[in-house]
């Protein structure tokens, strides 16, 4: 178990990581938004797996500009990216959802 809290009023990431997996905690980490990310290695493949946090308070141009840059970081140094999280878009309404296409 690995954690990142926000503050010392609440909230913040909690990680669960299978203790037989090889995995570290990247220096890659988006130093704006909350998000904890990680390098897992499997088959000989080296992963990035970033979990993300966008409160609603934080607006969707911030945060789209921050996790770009924190994602081509990525995707030079690892061929395998997922990122997955709350991310508080309404998927339902096409314009609230188009920073995510």
């Amino acid at each position: 178990m690995d954690r990142k809290d926000r503050s010392r009023y609440g909230g913040g990431l909690l990680a669960y990581v299978r203790g037989d997996l090889p995995f570290r905690r990247s220096d890659l980490e988006c130093s704006d938004i909350e998000c904890m990310c990680y390098e897992l290695s499997l088959n000989k493949r080296k992963w990035a797996i970033l979990g993300l946090f966008k409160p609603q308070s934080t607006k969707d141009s911030t945060f789209i500009e921050d996790i770009s840059v924190s994602l081509n970081r990525l995707f030079l140094k690892y061929d395998h990216v997922i990122a997955a999280g709350d991310l508080n878009f309404d998927l339902s309404r096409d314009e609230k959802c188009r920073p995510l296409n």
